[in-house]
């Protein structure tokens, strides 16, 4: 994510206190496995493409692309979805999506 220069502090109250409780939902009703925010120490400088990384996990990608509308409205039912986006699309940028599948590990 590219966090517009001057919404950093709303681009990171947006995810910690509007998003995050959003995905701990998802957790618990098992629909996701975890979701992290980082943001980036090295390399630094004005040509970063990029300032804030976020990692989500799925079991499956079906959970990956399940709709989040009606855990959204349990956790924030007086905030619509559709103004939380908007204010999240106006405080940074969504620089490059990625999905990645494991083929093997070990514990």
């Amino acid at each position: 994510m590219k966090a517009n220069p001057a919404k950093v502090q709303e681009y990171l109250k947006l995810e910690q206190e509007t998003w995050k409780p959003v995905h701990q939902e998802r957790i618990r009703a098992g629909q996701m496995r975890s979701w992290a925010l980082y943001n980036v120490q090295y390399p630094y400088g004005t040509s970063l493409e990029y300032d804030f990384v976020t990692i989500d996990t799925y079991a499956s990608l079906a959970d990956a692309e399940r709709d989040i509308s009606a855990i959204f409205a349990k956790v924030h039912p007086s905030a619509p979805l559709s103004d939380i986006g908007s204010r999240t699309e106006a405080a940074r940028s969504l620089v490059r999506g990625e999905v990645w599948s494991r083929i093997d590990s070990a514990p």
